[in-house]
C-alpha cells in the first residue's frame, strides 16, 4: 500500500507538473489573446476609416445624383422652350402666309379692275373713233355733192380749174386720213407700252417681294442652326466634363479595390493563423486527455457535460458553419490537411479569370460536387468528434482546478468573437466593394447614354445637310420656272400687241366698207375724173390685202396662245407631280429609315455596343451579385426617356417640313396666278379655285398620312423597347443561374 501510495504521490506530483505547464501555456495564450485585441482596435480604426470615406463617397454620388437631375431638368426645360419656339414660329409664318395670300388677291383685284378701265376706255376711244369717221364719211359725201352741183353749173368753162380743185382736195383727204391713221396707231402703241411698263413693275415688285421672303427664311433658317450648333457644342462640352469626372471616379475605384483586396489577403491570412493555432490547442488538449485516461482508468466518459449555447453561438457568427455535435475523439491533422488542399483565402477565387473559371466549373461540376460531399461529410464526423473531445477535456479540466477552467473558456470566447468580429469585417468589406461596383455601373451606362446621343446628333446633322441640299434644288427649280414665266409673259405681251393692231385695222376695214356704195354712185362721174377714182381703188386693194395678211397673223397669234395655255397646264401639271414625288420620297424616307445603309449604320452600332456591355456584364457578374437587382429597372426608364426624346425631335422635323411644304405651294401659287389675265377671267378663277382645292386636299392627306407614319415609328419605338425589356429579362436570367453557379462554392470557403 504504501509502495502504491509513493506511486499515487509521484503520478500526482507529476500532473500537477503537467497543470503548472498547461497554466504557463494558459497565460502565453492569454498574451497572445491581447496581441490579437491589439490587432482588433487597429482593424477597428481602419474599419471606421473606411466607413468615413464610404460616407464622404456616397455624399460625392448623392452631389452627383442631383447634378444629373438638374440636368435632365434642364434638358427637359430646353425641350420644353424649343417645342414653343417651334409653334411660335409655325403661327408667324401662317400669319405671313396669310396676310401674302390677302396682298396677291388685293393685287389680282386691282388688275381686274385696271383691265376693265381699260376695256372701257377702249370701247370709248373706238366709238368716237367710229362717230368721227361717220362725220367725215357724211363731209365727203357733202363735198362730193357741192363738187357735182360746182361740175354741173361750170362744166363748159371751168372744167380744169374743178379738175384741179378736185383733185387737190382728194390728195388732202388722204394725207389726213395717214395722218390720223399714223396718230392712231402711236396712241395704240404708247398704251401698250405703258400697260408693259406697268406689269413689268408689278413683276418687279412681286420679284423683290419673292426675294425678300427668301432671305428671310435664310435668315432664319441659319440662326436656327447657327442656335443648335451652339447647343450641341455645350452639351458636348459638358458630355465631356463628365467622362472626365467618370474617369476620375473609375481610377479611384480601381485603387480602392486593389486595397481592399490586399486587406482581404492580410485577413484570410489571419484567419488561417487563428485556425492553426486553434488546432494546436485542441491537439495539446487531445493529449492531455490521453495521459489522463491513462493514469485514472476510472475515469467516466459518461460524466460529459454538453456544450455550451454561448460558446457555440459566438463561433458559428458571420459565417455559414454546420451546426453539428461530436461522438468521439480523432486527431485533426487529417481535416486540416482536406482543409489545406482548398484555397483558403478569397482573393484567389476573385483574382481567376471568371471566363475560365465558368467553363472549368462547367466541365468539373459533377465531379467537385462529389468531392465536396465527401469532404463535408468527412469535416462534419471529424468536427463532431472535436467537439465532443473538447467538451471532455473541459470537464477534466473543471473537474481538476477551476482556475484552469476559466482561463480556457476566456480564451475560446475571445476567439470565438475575434473570428465572429473578423467575418462581420469581411461581410462590409464585400459590401462596399459590391456598391462601388454598382455605381461604377451606372457610370457606364450613363457614357453609353452619351455616345448614344452622339450619334443621333450626327445623325440629325445629316438629316440637315440633305435637307439643304433640297432646298437649293428647290430654289434652282423656282428660279427655272420663273425665267420660263418671264419669257411667256414677254410673248404673251407680243400677241396682245397684235391682236389689239388687229382689231384697230378692221374697224378702219368695216368703217371703209360703208362708204362703197357711195364710191359705186360716184363711179358713174369716173369719166370726168378718171385718175382720182383709180388711186382710191388702188388703195381700197391695198387695205383689203392688209386685212388678208392680219388676219392670218391674228390665226397664228391665236396659236401661239393655245400653245402658251398647253405649256401653262403642262407645268402646273409637272409641278403637282413633282410635289407629289416630294411627298412620297419623304413618307419612304420616314417609313424605312432602317433598311438604307447609311441610316441604319448608327442603329447597328448602338445594338453592337449594347452586345459588347452585355458580355462585359456576363463577365463581371461575380462582382455584381447583390446590385444588379435593381439596375435594370433605371435602365428601362433611361429607355423611356430616350424614346420620347426621339419621338418629340421627330414631330418637330416632321412640322418644319410640313411648314415647308406650305410656303412651297404658297410660292407656286403665287406664280402661276399672273397667267390668269389671258382670257377669260370667270373661268381661269373657277379653275385656279379648284386647282387651289385639290392642293389643299392633297396637303391634307400628306399630313395624314405623316400623322399614320408617326403613329407607326411609335409602334416601332415601342417594339424596340420591348426587345431591350426581354434583353434585361434575359440578362437577369444568367445573373440568376451565375448565382446559383458560385454560391455553393462560395458558402464552403466562408465556412
Amino acid at each position: 500500500m504504501s509502495n502504491r501510495i509513493v506511486s499515487l504521490k509521484a503520478e500526482i506530483d507529476k500532473t500537477t507538473k503537467q497543470l503548472y505547464e498547461a497554466m504557463a501555456l494558459a497565460q502565453k495564450r492569454t498574451q497572445e489573446i491581447l496581441t490579437l485585441n491589439n490587432e482588433k482596435v487597429t482593424y477597428e480604426s481602419t474599419i471606421q476609416n473606411l466607413k468615413y470615406s464610404n460616407s464622404q463617397k456616397e455624399t460625392v454620388n448623392e452631389e452627383l445624383r442631383g447634378i444629373i437631375s438638374d440636368l435632365k431638368k434642364q434638358l427637359n426645360d430646353f425641350q420644353t422652350k424649343q417645342i414653343t419656339e417651334i409653334h411660335q414660329k409655325r403661327d408667324s409664318k401662317n400669319e405671313e402666309n396669310k396676310s401674302l395670300l390677302l396682298a396677291m388677291k388685293q393685287l389680282e383685284n386691282d388688275k381686274n379692275a385696271i383691265m376693265v378701265e381699260y376695256k372701257e376706255l377702249l370701247s370709248n376711244e373706238r366709238e368716237e373713233y367710229a362717230k368721227s369717221v361717220k362725220e367725215l364719211h357724211v363731209k365727203i359725201m357733202e363735198l362730193q355733192s357741192k363738187l357735182d352741183r360746182r361740175t354741173s353749173e361750170a362744166s363748159s368753162s371751168n372744167g380744169e380749174a374743178l379738175k384741179e380743185v378736185v383733185t387737190k382736195y382728194t390728195i388732202k383727204i388722204a394725207e389726213l386720213e395717214d395722218k390720223s391713221f399714223r396718230l392712231q396707231s402711236e396712241l395704240d402703241e404708247c398704251k401698250s407700252d405703258l400697260e408693259s411698263v406697268r406689269w413689268k413693275e408689278l413683276a418687279a415688285e412681286r420679284l423683290t417681294k419673292m426675294e425678300q421672303l427668301n432671305s428671310q427664311l435664310e435668315e432664319r433658317h441659319c440662326h436656327e442652326v447657327e442656335s443648335y450648333k451652339a447647343e450641341n457644342e455645350h452639351w458636348l462640352t459638358q458630355i465631356n466634363e463628365m467622362q472626365r469626372e467618370h474617369m476620375d471616379l473609375r481610377a479611384r475605384l480601381t485603387e480602392q479595390k486593389t486595397i481592399y483586396l490586399k486587406q482581404l489577403s492580410e485577413k484570410d491570412t489571419q484567419i488561417e493563423q487563428l485556425r492553426i493555432i486553434t488546432n494546436n490547442l485542441k491537439t495539446q488538449i487531445m493529449n492531455m486527455q490521453t495521459m489522463i485516461s491513462v493514469n485514472d482508468p476510472s475515469f467516466d466518459l459518461s460524466a460529459i457535460v454538453e456544450v455550451d449555447e454561448t460558446s457555440d453561438a459566438l463561433s458559428q457568427q458571420g459565417s455559414e458553419r454546420l451546426e453539428l455535435k461530436f461522438e468521439s475523439t480523432v486527431d485533426l491533422h487529417d481535416s486540416h490537411e482536406d482543409v489545406a488542399r482548398i484555397p483558403a483565402s478569397s482573393t484567389t477565387i476573385w483574382q481567376e479569370p471568371v471566363i475560365e473559371r465558368l467553363r472549368r466549373e462547367k466541365q468539373l461540376a459533377s465531379k467537385q460536387n462529389a468531392i465536396l460531399r465527401r469532404q463535408i461529410k468527412v469535416l462534419a464526423s471529424r468536427e463532431r468528434r472535436a467537439r465532443l473531445d473538447a467538451q471532455n477535456l473541459k470537464n477534466q479540466v473543471f473537474r481538476i482546478s477551476t482556475t484552469g477552467n476559466k482561463v480556457t473558456t476566456a480564451e475560446t470566447a475571445a476567439l470565438h468573437n475575434k473570428i465572429a468580429s473578423l467575418q462581420a469585417q469581411l461581410t462590409s468589406a464585400r459590401r462596399e466593394h459590391h456598391s462601388s461596383v454598382a455605381l461604377w455601373d451606372k457610370w457606364k451606362r450613363a457614357q453609353q447614354a452619351a455616345d448614344r446621343w452622339q450619334s443621333r446628333y450626327e445623325d440629325k446633322c445629316q438629316d440637315v445637310t440633305k435637307l439643304e441640299a433640297g432646298l437649293s434644288l428647290a430654289k434652282s427649280a423656282v428660279a427655272r420656272l420663273e425665267k420660263e414665266k418671264r419669257t411667256l409673259l414677254a410673248r404673251l405681251n407680243e400677241s396682245k400687241h397684235d391682236s389689239q393692231l388687229i382689231a384697230i385695222e378692221k374697224q378702219e376695214v368695216e368703217t371703209q366698207e360703208k362708204p362703197d356704195g357711195s364710191v359705186k354712185e360716184y363711179s358713174s362721174h369716173a369719166d370726168a375724173l378718171p385718175v382720182s377714182t383709180q388711186a382710191l381703188l388702188d388703195r381700197v386693194q391695198a387695205q383689203q390685202r392688209r386685212i388678208a395678211a392680219l388676219e392670218i397673223a391674228e390665226k397664228g397669234n391665236e396659236l401661239l396662245v393655245a400653245e402658251y395655255e398647253r405649256s401653262l397646264a403642262e407645268i402646273t401639271s409637272l409641278k403637282g407631280q413633282v410635289l407629289k414625288l416630294e411627298s412620297t420620297l419623304l413618307e419612304a424616307q420616314i417609313r424605312t429609315p432602317i433598311k438604307s445603309a447609311g441610316d441604319a449604320q448608327p442603329e447597328l452600332n448602338y445594338w453592337k455596343s449594347y452586345c459588347e456591355m452585355l458580355k462585359e456584364e456576363n463577365v463581371q457578374l461575380t462582382q455584381k451579385i447583390n446590385s444588379m437587382e435593381t439596375l435594370p429597372i433605371t435602365a428601362q426608364q433611361h429607355r423611356v426617356n430616350d424614346l420620347e426624346q426621339t419621338v418629340l425631335t421627330l414631330r418637330g422635323v416632321i412640322n418644319k417640313l410640313q411648314a415647308e411644304q406650305k410656303s412651297g405651294g404658297l410660292h407656286k401659287k403665287i406664280d402661276s396666278r399672273p397667267s390668269s389675265s389671258r382670257s377669260s377671267y370667270t373661268e381661269k378663277g373657277r379653275t385656279q379655285l379648284e386647282s387651289h382645292r385639290i392642293e389643299v386636299a392633297n396637303l391634307k392627306r400628306t399630313i395624314h398620312d405623316k400623322d399614320l407614319l408617326l403613329e407607326r415609328s411609335k409602334e416601332m419605338l415601342k417594339i424596340a423597347a420591348e426587345r431591350e425589356d426581354e434583353l434585361l429579362r434575359e440578362n437577369a436570367y444568367l445573373h440568376r443561374q451565375l448565382e446559383d453557379l458560385t454560391r455553393p462554392k462560395g458558402g464552403f470557403i466562408s465556412a
